[in-house]
């Protein structure tokens, strides 16, 4: 803000300060262009990167989702700090982006260890075929 003046009575005071409130408000309103300009950027960065991760895990010629390299790396990413600390402002996501936030959480369960059902051998089918 250097250049602006400041320290000034009367009539020269009242025009600087209505100078730097009218510099104010132009300098707020490019900032928050600015932002939500950033905030846009990464947003499409983030649509970029689930639509291509959809689109792998839906249509899985490759066999990720079986991958053993792979599942291993995601259930330790899923394990690790920033995992941690995303769950736990997660839901402020939701708030703002809440399809974005569900597709995430989409593409988070795909890879989670599945849960075990009721009806389901005690021991694995390969384990006793390997027995054989």
């Amino acid at each position: 803000f250097n250049g602006l003046p400041t320290g000034m009575d009367g009539a020269q005071g009242d025009e600087a300060a209505q100078q730097r409130g009218d510099f104010m408000g132009k300098k707020y309103l490019r900032m928050q262009k600015n932002v939500e300009e950033e905030v846009a950027t990464y947003t499409d960065l983030l649509l970029l990167a689930l639509e291509t991760c959809e689109t792998l895990t839906r249509q899985d010629l490759s066999g990720i989702l079986d991958d053993g390299r792979y599942i291993d790396e995601m259930r330790d990413l899923l394990r690790s700090d920033e995992a941690r600390r995303y769950l736990a402002r997660q839901p402020q996501l939701a708030s703002r982006w809440p399809e974005l936030s569900e597709r995430i959480v989409d593409q988070m369960a795909l890879w989670q260890v599945p849960a075990v059902k009721p009806n389901a051998p005690i021991i694995d089918a390969q384990v006793i075929g390997a027995l054989k």
